[in-house]
């Protein structure tokens, strides 16, 4: 019950379960036993899956850029919900400014993923291979959602290698 990390864990489930009550409350089962920080992030998360992308987002920033000194693995964790609001809301520069903090080769599978998922969309497959790659390559596992990226990337890309030939 004091276990903030599974907390966490459990309202993200019930995040992707789409149990959004549940989710809040898991996020408030953090109080007492994690940082204010942590609570009011999840529950920033859980009110932006309900609709409030925008207030979330705002909210979030704020409340990150006051928290002073975060411990990396809780600051990875902020800025990949911040990166992920704000592609929401198709502000991609923003969502990679939120991402540039910390080397990609360092980062969890969810974070590069997402830095993945928004340079896919904005077309650019190219620097997904050439930065993604190499850290998969090097990776004592593979990872199916960095593969599936990858592969995204290099479909994308020839793609745009065949509309060349075409033209």
């Amino acid at each position: 019950p004091d276990h903030v990390a599974a907390w966490l864990m459990k309202a993200n489930i019930h995040l992707v379960q789409a149990d959004l009550v549940a989710a809040k409350r898991a996020c408030l089962q953090i109080l007492g036993h994690g940082s204010l920080l942590l609570s009011t992030a999840c529950v920033l998360e859980v009110n932006a899956e309900k609709g409030d992308v925008v207030e979330s987002y705002q909210q979030l920033q704020r409340v990150v850029n006051m928290a002073g000194d975060i411990p990396r693995e809780q600051h990875v964790w902020l800025k990949q919900i911040l990166a992920d609001l704000a592609q929401r809301q198709q502000l991609p520069e923003q969502a990679l400014e939120h991402l540039s903090d910390f080397p990609l080769d360092q980062a969890p599978v969810s974070y590069l993923a997402l830095w993945a998922d928004i340079h896919l969309e904005q077309k650019q497959g190219n620097i997904v291979l050439e930065k993604l790659g190499p850290i998969v390559l090097v990776s004592d596992s593979f990872d199916d959602a960095l593969l599936l990226r990858l592969a995204l990337a290099e479909q994308a890309g020839n793609s745009v290698n065949n509309l060349d030939k075409q033209v």
